[in-house]
């Protein structure tokens, strides 16, 4: 748990590392994102800086108009090949914010919103963070269209989980890569179904378990949460 602050490794980078590679790469400027654009990334592939550029504009305008509106500032988002590209200068994988600046490193093919909503709602809905609730907004918000739901459906058959008791224990997300976000997106999902996006944004400015009974009550969240664990239990087409 944490306030005004992105996960650590986040926190660690080193911007000045990377200074001299970036002074010499190629830019797009638009109202509120930067593009910049690695020199080894061409437009192969599936790649077009155009087609880039369109959908991380709208993913933007998305995302503030799902926090309520309001002046998000800018960002800048560079954009690398592969993680290869960018290890010499990064010393970490891509796919991360640092919020408060307002950079983004990313790969090409990644998700248009993600990381713009881990800034926007930073600036926006500033307050208390825990990775649970952040990473299951930002995936939601990814604009990607993909199906969190049925992805942990798919991965969690047979097994256990209880989305409150890792929430009471801190929320953090074990699993990164495969069921932790799916289950994280799963269930913020079902807070906005179920108790509505003004409610959820109260809860984004302070994501604890505590404030969120205050927000929904502890038999709402039980319930939620226990159907919610219900149907990810239960194998496709049952």
């Amino acid at each position: 748990m944490f306030t005004h602050k992105q996960d650590d490794l986040a926190k660690q980078f080193d911007e000045s590392k990377t200074a001299a590679e970036l002074a010499s790469w190629d830019f797009t400027r638009r109202e509120n994102i930067t593009f910049y654009w690695s020199p080894r990334l061409v437009e192969t592939d599936g790649f077009e800086r155009g087609a880039f550029v369109t959908s991380r504009e709208q993913s933007w305008d998305a995302i503030v108009e799902f926090a309520g509106g309001g002046d998000a500032g800018k960002v800048e988002i560079y954009v690398w090949r592969d993680d290869a590209d960018a290890q010499p200068w990064l010393e970490r994988p891509l796919g991360f914010a640092v919020v408060e600046t307002g950079r983004i490193h990313r790969r090409w093919d990644t998700t248009p919103g993600h990381e713009l909503a881990h800034v926007i709602l930073w600036r926006l809905l500033p307050g208390t963070r825990v990775k649970l609730i952040q990473e299951g907004i930002a995936c939601h918000l990814d604009q990607s269209g993909r199906d969190r739901h049925a992805a942990a459906r798919r991965r969690l058959v047979g097994d256990e989980i209880d989305i409150l008791a890792q929430w009471k224990a801190g929320g953090q997300i074990v699993d990164v890569d495969t069921v932790g976000y799916a289950v994280a997106t799963a269930w913020v999902e079902r807070l906005i179904r179920e108790g509505g996006r003004d409610r959820s944004l109260l809860l984004l400015r302070d994501q604890r378990l505590q404030h969120a009974e205050e927000i929904y009550g502890r038999a709402s969240l039980q319930a939620w949460a226990d159907g919610l664990e219900s149907e990810l239990a239960t194998p496709p087409g049952h």
